[in-house]
């Protein structure tokens, strides 16, 4: 008989409507399911079930079953808290379950009094309950592990840890029985300054935690600055530039590593990043009825874009809105993207997207026919509508970068809004003082708060990296000489 290795995989379900279902009696007594009548359809952008797939010595499917657990975690997610998406909640129980599977392959029955392990068998001792298990593996993951494809950030790790105990909870909740708790509650005491109404120096506020929590310390590489704001040195971003602007790429097909073909529109994408400072949401809903005319511009190197609900785009708000902002592109790069706008490969995708949009989007309140979005896929499909595309394209700029530069290229795409953030300050500090330069790359990042621009600030100050070049010619061409009343008061007024 072949042997048959399992694993925890996913199955995503894009654009689903879920409308309330009410069990009734029909004329003759039987029960029947309907929809709510009264109740809103609930849209959900993607909802991912995990299932345990077992694969035979041919890679054949032998064997399928839904985790039923998780993926009723998984819905409430969706339909209780009205949430669009769960991948992060996904990625963290697919790792949680794939470990449990390790333990379960190594456990024997004839060496061990302990029972078989599963995610609701706790044991007496707490380090040999899966919950604490896997944190020890987390930890480790992080701290000590040596091979890049199976290190962690230390945010994603405390992400996961979070996301496995909120799964518990929600069990908890429904009063699922354990012989033994998953994890302890603590009370964490946090003090704090007191504001200006309060007569006490500090004040301390309780909060509710467990013992899962992963507290790794201060990250003391990159001399301390956080791996998120960690800008690109130039030999990096001088890698990257050639590997988008030469569009190939190593690719993952089926385990093997092969050269392929990097998609055009995440080339342009990923360096408008770099030279705008937008975030992906930002930049992959732009459409062209909101861009400006490049080829009017009076040698003017950057030309101003209004971005956010004003412009029909996205932005990042509190609570889900779109505040409006203008950012400064380069002049080439817009005319750049326009003259895409133009081709028979955008047109086509555009002609796709109308195509698919009764079927995928109708009911998808932020994708709207009208609208001539510029980044969609070769199925017409919009990168914004999944944003986990740019991360994948991102892994095999990286893997390449790193072949190119023989040493471990380890940023996200985020670093490249570091890159721009730094550059931009250190082509202003030039001429302008911390204070004006802060205000105006916080404008420009569409931070809701100073500190966060702060830490680039610091960076630009005490380690000069980013592209050089690119902040040469700002500073030559006098970019930023006239922008000390922008910078005090009247931001974007015209």
């Amino acid at each position: 008989m072949d042997k048959v290795t399992y694993e925890i995989t996913a199955v995503g379900l894009k654009d689903y409507i879920f409308r309330t279902p009410v069990v009734y009696k029909d004329e003759y007594g039987k029960r029947q399911v309907k929809n709510h009548e009264l109740n809103d359809s609930l849209y959900i952008k993607k909802i991912t079930l995990l299932f345990k797939v077992g694969r035979n010595n041919k890679s054949e499917m032998v064997f399928s079953e839904p985790l039923d657990d998780v993926n009723i975690f998984l819905l409430s997610h969706h339909i209780d808290k009205e949430k669009k998406e769960s991948s992060q909640h996904s990625k963290a129980l697919i790792s949680y379950f794939t470990f449990l599977l390790d333990l379960q392959n190594k456990w024997n029955p004839k060496t061990t009094h302990l029972p078989k392990p599963d995610w609701d068998v706790m044991a007496v001792r707490k380090n040999q309950r899966p919950t604490y298990q896997y944190r020890a593996a987390l930890k480790y993951s992080v701290l000590k592990e040596e091979d890049p494809e199976l290190k962690l950030a230390r945010s994603t790790a405390s992400a996961y840890m979070r996301c496995v105990v909120a799964f518990y909870k929600f069990h908890l909740l429904k009063e699922k029985e354990f012989q033994y708790p998953p994890f302890d509650h603590e009370v964490i005491n946090i003090n704090f300054e007191a504001g200006g109404t309060s007569m006490k120096n500090y004040q301390t506020k309780a909060v509710q935690t467990t013992d899962l929590r992963l507290n790794f310390g201060k990250d003391r590489r990159n001399n301390g600055t956080p791996q998120k704001l960690l800008p690109l040195s130039n030999t990096e971003w001088n890698t990257v530039d050639e590997v988008l602007r030469n569009g190939r790429i190593i690719k993952n097909v089926n385990g093997e590593f092969e050269w392929a073909s990097l998609s055009y529109e995440y080339s342009l994408l990923f360096r408008f990043v770099r030279y705008t400072g937008m975030r992906r949401i930002e930049i992959s809903s732009l459409h062209s009825e909101q861009l400006p005319d490049p080829f009017s511009q009076n040698n003017n190197p950057l030309i101003r874009m209004v971005i956010g609900s004003e412009a029909g785009s996205f932005t990042k708000g509190k609570d889900g809105d779109s505040p409006s902002r203008i950012v400064h592109v380069p002049v080439n790069l817009m005319k750049e993207l326009v003259e895409y706008s133009r081709t028979e490969r955008y047109l086509t995708r555009l002609e796709k997207y109308r195509s698919i949009y009764e079927q995928k989007y109708q009911n998808n309140i932020d994708v709207d026919v009208n609208k001539r979005y510029l980044f969609l896929s070769n199925t017409g499909r919009p990168i914004f509508t999944e944003l986990t595309s740019i991360n994948n394209r991102w892994t095999e700029v990286r893997n390449t970068v790193s072949q190119k530069l023989n040493v471990s290229f380890t940023h996200k795409p985020h670093n490249l809004r570091s890159t721009y953030a730094v550059s931009i300050f250190r082509a202003l500090l030039k001429t302008h003082d911390p204070e004006q330069a802060l205000s105006y790359v916080s404008a420009r990042l569409g931070h809701a708060d100073l500190a966060t621009t702060l830490e680039y600030l610091k960076i630009a100050q005490d380690a000069p990296t980013g592209d050089e070049i690119y902040e040469d010619v700002l500073d030559f061409l006098g970019v930023f000489d006239e922008l000390d009343e922008t910078i005090f008061g009247v931001l974007d007024k015209d």
